[in-house]
């Protein structure tokens, strides 16, 4: 009874170790790739900053929000 444990607990690791060797595998040919043909893809739009992307119906909304916090600390 005990072997049957021990050989079932070698399968189950050995399976888990072989699927993270197959997935590390994977992932670094996949990024190979990647650095391989990064010209084919369009660069990332420049990022905006917080505020520029805030809109004017969001900043009162984010106002009341700060003005909720400090009164909450200040209690």
């Amino acid at each position: 009874m005990m072997m049957h444990g021990l050989i079932l607990m070698a399968a189950g690791m050995g399976t888990v170790v072989l699927f993270l060797l197959i997935m590390v595998l994977v992932m670094q040919a996949t990024g190979a790739w990647f650095v391989r043909h990064a010209d084919r893809f369009a660069p990332a739009p420049e990022s905006r900053s917080r505020l520029e992307r805030i809109r004017p119906d969001e900043s009162a909304a984010i106002a009341t929000a700060v003005a909720a916090v400090v009164a909450f600390r200040k209690r």
